[in-house]
């Protein structure tokens, strides 16, 4: 052999990276000591049942040689035959002493098991080692080897006596089987007939008359005569099958044809037979055959083949490898292809390509036995469109196929799309409601709390403010009132004698004669006004202790269902120092208007977000020559040049940011120069929750110009 001839042989005698790296797992984990050595008697690895044997630590013995772990007296003998061991042609295993860990020979026996391939171009070999026995070792394991020989004798004995007795079971369980065969075909209405060819005579069995009639006789008749009990639109038939039988064409003779009976109809008979005996020149001798009325089997086929081409599911049955083998018309109806064109082809061709899986698994599934799932998927349609369908296989496996039933399902995929679409709308309205909802009632939280706050607040405001409640009953024309309204009143419920007050007694007693009428009176009039509407009166008061001032009354009032007042009830605030407050106010406000408008420089008035004008004095109203309506239309950069606009916006802001007043000159619309130089002093005043910047001009042309002219004048008198 040449070296290229056996390196191939070797290469292919090696294992595959894959099989090497399994076998070299197994070998790790085994119970029996392995070696995986080099071609140079390397150990590569050893196992651990291998480390247990010499009592080695796991790794301790990789890239050692064996050589190493060899008693000294075994070592010739190892490196004679370890070429031809590792090469293989050393059949016999290799007997040895190795060292153990603890200084004892081990007599072990080496077996080269198999090549696992080459590793950095060096050959690698799996070594299988053997602990030798002694004698008696020996002899114990043959005893047991004996007792097993015995036990499995034993137990072969048992299941030969176990064999003929379920045979003996079988042998009646035969014939109670036979017995309930010629039951069923006799309840089958069946009936056997025999057909001598070379005399050309049938003899049916005595069942014949059972099955289609008292006019069949068990005599022997020809097959002319049979053929003449056949539908004539059978017979022909009838004639072709059993002739092409006869010939060798086809190897049974199964037909279904119509046969008189003795009731004038027709029945559907199954003729099914074949040849039993030939000659030596195989030519047919005898047919054997059965005769079973399937009239009942037709109507209902009739019935069937009925449903199913007027089904308004989609019906179908397909074979084995899940192809069409017949579809009833819904299929054309609903997808618009046609019989020729769906039978003979794979199902899933019609099938929508994403949902190509789902039926691909369903169909692995049948071919397991699992329980058909319903599937739902889209089916293609001849017009490029597609159709969702509900679909079921049902299999039957006695026939090698299935039958699968669909339903057009694509209006309902679409109402529930609308409606998935609708409750996924509805589930977010509801998100976004709760969410609402949440966000209302910690508002609502919020303001309870804000309410007990506003509630303490506001107790506390109206002892300070010196405001009270009260009610007023129509019935007894009385008012109730609290220990606040006599606090107030400058007065105490002892002095007043109790919480309920006559309307009479309330204007006699707090109220001066400057009151416009009689409080009953005033009262009664409160059905006319609206019952949202709050009324205020200011009243002259005449107070506990003797003084007169200001009181304000604030009424509010309740009607039920029928328009008519329940309740009236308000408050009551002593307004006599608010009274004085409001009439100072009053006054400097005048004399601030009178001051604003008195003062000889101009002066505008601006909002300082905005930087529209709000008022402006007449000194500044003639300087830009435009009335306080016009000025109030316009921002207050409307009135500066270009150069000097800038610098105002400028000096305004830092006042309006800083709130220290600032100075700034620049040119401002004259009504007759143009422009003019004016030297602008702006602060920055709070009022009312806005911000006001308020400017004050200095005409520094004019001031020029009355400096000259005192110039000159001086000059004048001087000459």
């Amino acid at each position: 052999m040449s070296e290229k001839t056996a390196s191939k042989e070797n290469k292919s005698a090696s294992l595959s990276d894959v099989d090497s790296g399994v076998l070299r797992d197994f070998l790790r984990s085994a119970p029996l000591p392995y070696l995986i050595l080099d071609e140079s008697g390397g150990i590569v690895e050893a196992n651990r049942a291998f480390n247990t044997l010499l009592r080695k630590q796991s790794g301790l013995l990789s890239g050692t040689p064996l050589a190493a772990i060899i008693v000294e007296r075994s070592k010739k003998r190892y490196f004679e035959i370890l070429r031809d061991f590792l090469a293989g042609t050393h059949k016999n295993g290799v007997s040895l002493l190795l060292l153990r860990q603890d200084g004892a020979a081990v007599p072990v026996e080496l077996f080269r098991q198999t090549e696992l391939g080459t590793a950095k171009g060096v050959r690698q070999f799996i070594i299988a080692v053997c602990e030798r026995q002694d004698e008696q070792q020996i002899e114990q394991r043959v005893a047991q080897h004996v007792k097993r020989i015995e036990r499995s004798a034993n137990e072969r004995i048992r299941a030969l006596e176990n064999e003929l007795e379920a045979r003996k079971q079988m042998d009646v369980a035969t014939r109670e089987g036979q017995e309930r065969q010629a039951l069923a075909f006799w309840g089958a209405r069946v009936a056997w007939f025999e057909y001598d060819v070379s005399t050309d005579k049938i003899l049916f069995s005595p069942r014949i008359g059972d099955v289609l009639g008292s006019s069949y006789s068990t005599a022997p008749i020809t097959s002319e005569e049979f053929f003449g009990y056949i539908f004539p639109e059978d017979a022909d038939m009838a004639r072709q099958t059993f002739n092409d039988h006869l010939a060798g064409a086809t190897p049974i003779v199964d037909v279904q044809l119509r046969m008189a009976s003795d009731d004038g109809q027709w029945k559907w008979v199954s003729i099914r037979g074949r040849i039993t005996v030939t000659d030596n020149d195989q030519k047919p001798l005898r047919m054997i055959g059965i005769a079973q009325d399937i009239s009942e089997m037709k109507r209902v086929e009739g019935e069937r083949a009925l449903f199913f081409r007027h089904s308004q599911d989609l019906l179908a049955v397909l074979d084995r490898d899940g192809r069409f083998r017949q579809v009833n018309p819904a299929w054309q109806r609903v997808l618009g292809w046609k019989p020729e064109q769906m039978i003979g082809q794979p199902a899933i061709s019609f099938t929508h390509p994403e949902d190509r899986d789902k039926g691909q698994q369903t169909l692995n599934a049948l071919h397991k036995g699992e329980p058909p799932p319903l599937l739902e998927q889209r089916a293609l349609c001849k017009d490029g469109g597609h159709r969702w369908l509900s679909c079921i296989l049902v299999p039957l496996h006695d026939y090698d196929m299935s039958i699968g039933v669909a339903r057009d399902i694509t209006d309902q995929k679409e109402k529930d799309l609308q409606l998935r679409e609708l409750n996924q709308t509805l589930e977010q309205r509801v998100l976004e409601r709760s969410a609402a909802l949440q966000k209302t009632l910690d508002e609502y939280r919020r303001t309870a709390d804000e309410l007990r706050r506003q509630k303490a607040y506001l107790s506390e405001a109206m002892a300070i403010g010196r405001i009270a409640y009260w009610e007023y009953d129509l019935e007894t024309e009385a008012f109730i009132v609290n220990d606040a309204f006599y606090d107030m009143m400058r007065t105490s419920v002892q002095q007043e004698g109790g919480y309920r007050v006559k309307a009479t007694v309330m204007q006699e007693r707090f109220l001066t004669g400057a009151h416009p009428g009689p409080l009953v009176a005033c009262m009664a009039r409160i059905p006319d006004v609206d019952s949202k509407a709050l009324q205020f009166f200011e009243l002259p008061m005449l107070f506990g202790d003797g003084t007169v001032g200001y009181a304000m009354l604030r009424i509010c009032h309740e009607r039920d269902a029928q328009q008519n007042i329940i309740r009236v009830y308000g408050i009551v605030q002593d307004i006599t120092k608010l009274k004085s407050i409001k009439q100072e106010l009053e006054d400097q406000e005048r004399m601030y208007r009178g001051l604003f408008e008195a003062a000889p420089a101009p002066i505008f008035i601006a909002d300082a977000q905005t930087g529209m004008l709000v008022d402006a004095n007449e000194q500044a109203q003639r300087f830009v020559g435009r009335s306080l309506d016009a000025l109030r239309g316009m921002r207050y950069t409307e009135l500066h040049d270009d150069e000097t606009r800038e610098a105002a916006v400028k000096t305004f802001g830092s006042v309006y940011k800083s709130g220290v007043p600032e100075s700034v000159v620049v040119r401002l619309l004259h009504h007759k120069d143009g422009y003019r130089l004016v030297n602008i002093i702006a602060r920055a005043v709070a009022c009312d929750k806005k911000v006001y910047l308020i400017g004050i001009m200095t005409d520094t042309t004019a001031s020029n110009g009355e400096m000259e002219l005192l110039l000159r004048q001086k000059e004048t008198g001087n000459k």
